[in-house]
């Protein structure tokens, strides 16, 4: 690959080492995060009984009065105060800004997945040698504590990809488009010559979404719905951090209960199976633009993969289990990989030629 015009962005601390989840690094120790990821990664060494937390850290708020999993929940601040020479283990998506934000705290800190970063599968099913080498690149990135602005501008950004991109024409069904610049890009790209449903869960975010999208003209062009879509109980849990849409979006457990104070409100979900089929907008192209959920929302239109066989664009980690599972229902997409100026994910995209 090529690589020029390079811009480093790097810590001014070593690189973090990384621990697997039975192999804690010390057998007391405070786990960097409060949601799902955390939890699951506590009780997992409760689990196993190799090594007792003592407090969650959110670094999000100065002051909380809070448990999780009946531990308390402190603040970067408060957790010093208690706990000032006990070893981190950051547990929550944004590792590198968490660490960033602890370092002047905490001397010894720690990075945790509860799943292998193991690439190999995905490098595998990418179609062609630049889709390899990117996500080799990014892979030893972030192993590395490492980020290069732009360091695949051959490969085009997730938009402006030179195979897998959205054409005059396009029907795009898109989750999460935040305030909607995503769908902006599409217009620009199919010179207004598209139609989209998209479905955005945050209500906060979905109002600056509406507001956008009629400051910019695209309201005859766009059906935006408040609604997430990767639920197995048919309900997003929402909680706020304030009006300005900052908060977690949480898929609920079917049969778990959430307790009142831990939401703002409640919001639809759909499968993109489920929408498909109560609103009968087929999609051309889908796209979803939050990482983390790919792989549900893939399982959750498996009909719609298989039947119509659209353009795909996925945010995602690096070791995501998307493609293996897209490349299961149909083996003739080709899978291509680029980067989307993250520094912890990418974007799989995938269509069928």
């Amino acid at each position: 690959m090529k690589s020029t015009n390079f811009n480093f962005t790097q810590f001014d601390f070593p690189p973090h080492e990384r621990t697997s989840i039975l192999a804690p690094p010390a057998s007391t120790l405070l786990i960097a995060g409060c949601d799902q990821a955390a939890s699951k990664i506590q009780q997992l060494y409760l689990k196993h009984g190799t090594t007792e937390v003592k407090a969650f850290i959110n670094i999000n708020q100065s002051t909380i009065q809070s448990t999780l999993n009946n531990l308390p929940i402190l603040s970067p601040l408060q957790a010093h105060e208690k706990f000032p020479n006990l070893v981190i283990v950051v547990a929550s998506h944004g590792e590198n800004d968490i660490a960033a934000m602890l370092r002047p705290l905490f001397k010894n800190i720690f990075f945790v997945r509860e799943n292998a970063t193991d690439i190999s599968i995905n490098h595998r099913l990418l179609e062609d040698q630049l889709s390899k080498d990117i996500l080799y690149q990014h892979d030893q990135m972030i192993r590395n504590n490492i980020y290069v602005e732009g360091f695949s501008n051959e490969g085009g950004t997730q938009y402006e990809h030179p195979i897998v991109n959205a054409q005059p024409g396009e029907k795009i069904l898109c989750v999460g488009p935040y305030y909607g610049r995503v769908l902006k890009t599409f217009a620009d790209r199919c010179g207004n010559d598209f139609t989209a449903h998209c479905l955005e869960a945050n209500p906060y975010v979905y109002s600056q979404l509406c507001l956008n999208l009629m400051d910019w003209g695209l309201h005859d062009k766009i059906v935006p719905v408040c609604a997430g879509a990767w639920s197995t109980s048919g309900m997003t849990a929402f909680r706020s951090d304030g009006h300005t849409g900052g908060g977690d979006i949480v898929a609920t457990i079917p049969g778990e209960k959430i307790r009142k104070q831990e939401l703002d409100m409640a919001i639809y979900t759909y499968t993109l199976d489920q929408y498909v089929s109560q609103t009968g907008f087929i999609p051309s192209l889908i796209e979803s633009g939050r990482i983390g959920i790919a792989t549900e929302v893939v399982k959750g239109a498996a009909e719609v993969i298989t039947q119509y066989k659209p353009k795909l664009i996925l945010l995602d980690f690096p070791y995501s289990d998307a493609p293996a599972l897209i490349k299961s229902m149909v083996p003739e997409y080709k899978l291509y990989y680029t980067e989307s100026n993250r520094i912890n994910y990418g974007v799989f995209l995938a269509q069928v030629e």
